[in-house]
């Protein structure tokens, strides 16, 4: 399964389920709550600064 997202460091992330129609099901349900239930919050100012590669320049090479 693969999830497209919007933005940096990643634009997609790929998923290995044993069941990947209900996996969706699940993610898209969770999704709909939480446009139900709250604004929506950027964590962009939580994720490291990048180079232009997309490699993290602070921190990322400490884990």
């Amino acid at each position: 399964m693969v999830v497209f997202l919007l933005g940096r460091p990643f634009h997609r992330i790929v998923v290995d389920a044993e069941d990947p129609h209900r996996t969706h099901r699940g993610i898209e349900s969770a999704l709909l709550h939480s446009k139900k239930t709250a604004a929506r919050v950027s964590v962009r100012s939580l994720l490291p600064e990048l180079s232009d590669d997309g490699v993290g320049l602070t921190g990322l090479a400490q884990h």
